[in-house]
């Protein structure tokens, strides 16, 4: 076992050569392109009114230092278990706390492994869309309704029934 690393290991490397590598012939597949085409840039913070910016909590009000103390402290006594992969639907104890809580809340019968846990809208509508639609399904959205909701399911291959020769959007 070594004991330490050569210096220039430590250290980037100046003015070193690049070798000559052949034009990428990788490309974007299909459903790729078509989910770039659907990508929403946000205006950047300074361009829009605080009123106007829905996709941003009020970040100005966050309580930082209560939720740094609140976090430091569960981190240190969180079990080794909860640093692995975990199961992929989410934490168990999470999920059994939402099937409780929407059961009593909303009166929603369902057990914990019907749930799963995102790290936000944008990822619910993206595996909704990839699980639950074919290309070319139709799909009725509300107008106005969420921009982001119709570019992701349009990105899964779905179809706006309107231009389908449906009502047009419900």
């Amino acid at each position: 076992m070594a004991s330490g690393l050569p210096e220039h290991f430590l250290s980037a490397a100046r003015n070193r050569p690049t070798p000559d590598l052949p034009p990428s012939k990788a490309t974007l597949s299909r459903r790729a392109r078509e989910m770039l085409k659907n990508v929403e840039v946000l205006p950047a913070p300074h361009s829009v009114g605080k009123a106007f910016r829905a996709y941003e909590p009020a970040i100005d009000l966050f309580p930082v230092e209560l939720w740094a103390r609140t976090a430091s402290r569960v981190i240190r006594r969180a079990p080794r278990s909860l640093y692995g992969h975990g199961n992929a639907g989410g934490n168990q104890p999470l999920r059994r706390a939402i099937s409780e809580y929407v059961g009593v809340s909303r009166g929603v019968r369902c057990s914990p492994e019907q749930i799963i846990v995102t790290s936000g809208a944008q990822q619910a509508l993206d595996l909704i869309g990839r699980f639950l639609l074919d290309p070319g399904d139709q799909v009725w959205m509300e107008d106005p309704g969420y921009p982001g909701a119709w570019r992701t399911l349009r990105a899964a291959g779905a179809a706006d029934y309107s231009r389908a020769g449906g009502p047009g959007r419900t």
